[in-house]
């Protein structure tokens, strides 16, 4: 079954035992688009703690209930690793230019700087970081990619502008099918799944998806 990534953030969490926490993110590899984690805070919507869970441990999704079933304990789910463990590449360039540069970044949801600094300015600075320090240790890291961060991400062809509006996956393999992206204009704009297989490279200095077809038409 194909299911919109973007909707089930938010649904709660079931474990064996009993209700813990709700579902904060997704993240997968753009090599191979697997989703590796499912990030879950074990809090609430006022404090974070949060941590991966593989999403081979996902029973069934409930979409009415707005439920997330685990085969897992709520003890399973508290133990397991750090989000920070994991750190997508967005998380490992920001962590690398608030030690270089002191600036006051922070992670914040779907918008992941709080105080954005202006690309133009930080060019030469992206350009010249070739790989932060932790994907050079852990090569899975140099792919690894959130969905709240790449949704907004906007879209570059030859034809059309738009942005990415959600992303779908197999339920049953938890793997990445297609990006639904909105193009056209403000007036006629039109949303469209496109494969995986047609995304070129996922650029996170600019905030964009490059895709390999000309139009999405």
């Amino acid at each position: 079954m194909k299911i919109l990534l973007k909707n089930i953030l938010g649904y709660g969490i079931s474990a064996r035992d009993g209700h813990l926490g709700f579902i904060h993110d997704f993240l997968f590899d753009d090599s191979n688009w697997e989703i590796k984690y499912v990030v879950v805070n074990t809090s609430n919507f006022l404090f974070e703690n949060l941590v991966l869970i593989s999403p081979e441990y996902i029973r069934s999704v409930d979409y009415s209930q707005k439920q997330v079933f685990f085969d897992l304990n709520k003890s399973d789910i508290k133990k397991s690793p750090d989000a920070d463990s994991k750190k997508t590449v967005s998380r490992q360039y920001q962590d690398y230019f608030e030690k270089k540069y002191s600036s006051a970044y922070y992670w914040y949801g779907f918008d992941i700087w709080a105080f954005p600094p202006v690309l133009s300015d930080y060019g030469k600075a992206y350009e010249s970081v070739k790989a932060p320090m932790e994907a050079e240790k852990d090569p899975e890291l140099a792919h690894l990619r959130s969905v709240r961060e790449v949704i907004g991400y906007h879209i570059v062809n030859d034809y059309e502008s738009g942005k990415i509006k959600n992303i779908t996956a197999d339920e049953k393999c938890w793997a990445v099918l297609d990006f639904v992206v909105e193009a056209g204009s403000f007036l006629h704009h039109h949303n469209e799944e496109i494969e995986v297989e047609m995304i070129d490279k996922i650029s996170f200095e600019e905030r964009a998806v490059y895709f390999k077809i000309h139009s999405l038409a």
